[in-house]
């Protein structure tokens, strides 16, 4: 900087009544202290067990300020390896990155997250251990646990046969870290997020004497929750979904080809809404998440559905494969989540990937 620009300056600020240290001055502002992964402009989710809390998780109490089931607990960075390094494979293929730990003293050893994503949560409709009295386990406040409807291996995370569990007896603080036992078991599986629509009869948000088969819909969804404030108000994101559908007949690994039907054609839809819930108010959410939400429209709290069907997945192939789907945020200040609902069907998630688009606000 000139010496004139060096007075002037000083003037200035004199006047002001603040004092000046020129020989510190510097015209570049200094770095800003943010949390690590905070300014990164995309995020990679991988919808395997270890990276969302679940029922197993709580056998034993936990230190740790998840309260409830389906959150995530580590987010990786793109630049990385994907969901593929999860499968035993004649290769090695690089393992995902993920961000660095924010909270070492939490029993999950969560990480960061871009500060653009509030959280990232699945619909978990089995939600509590059979053999336990309400109010045992940790997360027991999370349940929607009633006597009329147990808890369903519609919507969680693939867990590998670990055997039934003992019959029903007396309530014990500590229950068998095992798979609630359903019929057909449980094969070898892959641990990634998965909803089987023959064992939603009862889970969903649609209730109907009439039409039971409502019942499956519309539960086994995700949410992915955004803070707008962190956001540029012309952004826009790109939604990479890598997902398998599966079909009637013996493409579903889990059941035999006769339990499989035409319905179980698996459909998603993507809405755009607006919750206005702080993060807070989001892990207090009980679980399947999309039954509260249903259930509020119509009061105040209903969070709207501001862009209805952005998107539907429906593929008559029961391949893996990833969409990509732009999500045009700039069109309202106030979407806050992406919704990847499930609309029916069977499928297993495995990765999603999201990238900011546009011009985007310097940290603060």
């Amino acid at each position: 900087m000139g010496a004139s620009k060096r007075i002037l300056l000083f003037l200035l600020l004199s006047g002001c009544g603040r004092s000046v240290d020129l020989a510190s001055f510097d015209e570049t502002a200094p770095p800003v202290e943010v949390a690590p992964g905070a300014t990164e402009a995309s995020a990679r989710f991988v919808f395997h067990r270890d990276n969302f809390t679940n029922l197993e998780d709580f056998v034993t109490y936990q230190t740790t300020g998840f309260k409830c089931l389906g959150d995530i607990t580590k987010t990786f960075y793109t630049s990385g390896g994907d969901y593929s390094a999860s499968f035993t494979t004649p290769y090695n293929p690089p393992a995902p990155q993920a961000f660095e730990i924010s909270n070492s003293n939490d029993a999950f050893q969560p990480t960061y997250r871009p500060a653009f994503v509030k959280n990232v949560s699945v619909d978990i409709t089995r939600t509590y251990f059979l053999e336990t009295g309400s109010g045992t386990v940790q997360t027991d406040a999370c349940s929607k646990r009633t006597d009329l409807i147990l808890p369903s291996p519609c919507a969680d995370f693939d867990p590998g046969d670990g055997g039934a569990l003992p019959a029903p007896g007396p309530v014990v603080a500590t229950p068998t870290p095992l798979p609630t036992p359903d019929t057909p078991s449980d094969f070898a599986g892959l641990n990634f997020y998965r909803v089987r629509d023959p064992w939603c009869q009862g889970q969903g948000a649609m209730q109907s004497s009439n039409e039971p088969e409502l019942s499956r819909a519309y539960v086994g969804g995700v949410n992915i929750d955004l803070d707008r404030k962190s956001m540029g108000a012309n952004e826009d994101l790109l939604l990479l979904v890598t997902y398998q559908s599966f079909l009637e007949g013996a493409s579903w690994p889990y059941v035999s080809p006769d339990v499989m039907t035409e319905d179980d054609r698996t459909k998603l839809r993507v809405d755009l809404i607006a919750t206005g819930r702080a993060l807070d108010e989001l892990l207090d959410r009980r679980q399947p998440r999309v039954v509260g939400d249903l259930g509020e429209f119509g009061s105040s709290l209903a969070p709207p559905i501001l862009i209805r069907k952005l998107a539907t997945l429906e593929d008559s192939y029961p391949s893996l494969k990833t969409e990509s789907i732009l999500v045009p945020l700039s069109a309202n200040v106030l979407v806050d989540r992406i919704r990847i609902e499930r609309i029916r069907g069977s499928y297993q998630l495995y990765q999603v990937d999201l990238y900011r688009l546009g011009d985007r606000p310097p940290a603060n």
